[in-house]
């Protein structure tokens, strides 16, 4: 029988892996839009950068909650990460959001801003993870997001190199996901050594 952590960790699970393939998709409708001779409409898929951040935000809490209580003495230290990573997703959110509604004319500021704070965030939380040896062998797998973050923030969606990272962002996303589902690293026994 599962437990309700397990349960929550699973679900946060689809919802990270859910998030980053719909934010591939966003890069991918925009860079199609950007191609076409008319410019780029707004439409249904800008929702897409609304509800996107929350699925990330889900798979977030997820991961902390599958680690909470394991982190030994950098426990505070990884809150501290894990409130970055929220607080970036939740002001995407509510940037793209007002963006959807017309309330603001630029998206890209929000995003921007709300990505950077998750990428120092990830980094932060995922480097304390990496460092208590949790997620078995997929444990550098947060910092990995974190650190295309920062590449993602760095390059705009403009040229390769920039549609590249973005993409990246959401794929890592994805295997985020795939760790959290897997439960890998849900208990660490390391073989005795011989004396």
């Amino acid at each position: 029988m599962q437990t309700s952590k397990s349960v929550l960790v699973r679900a946060s699970a689809l919802a990270a892996v859910l998030g980053g393939l719909l934010w591939d998709a966003k890069i991918i409708y925009m860079i199609y839009e950007s191609n076409s001779d008319r410019p780029y409409p707004k439409d249904f898929t800008d929702d897409l950068l609304f509800v996107v951040p929350l699925l990330l935000l889900a798979g977030l809490a997820g991961l902390y909650v599958h680690c909470r209580g394991r982190l030994g003495e950098q426990e505070n230290l990884a809150l501290v990460g894990f409130i970055l990573a929220s607080v970036g997703l939740a002001g995407a959110s509510v940037s793209s959001g007002l963006w959807a509604l017309g309330l603001v004319s630029d998206v890209l500021a929000g995003l921007w801003g709300g990505l950077l704070f998750v990428a120092l965030g990830l980094m932060m939380l995922g480097g304390y993870i990496l460092q208590a040896g949790l997620l078995g062998r997929w444990k550098v797998v947060p910092l990995i997001v974190g650190i295309i973050g920062i590449l993602a923030v760095a390059m705009p969606p403009w040229n390769f190199a920039g549609v590249a990272a973005w993409a990246l962002f959401g794929f890592t996303w994805v295997a985020l996901g795939y760790v959290l589902w897997s439960g890998e690293g849900e208990t660490i026994q390391r073989p005795a050594r011989a004396s």
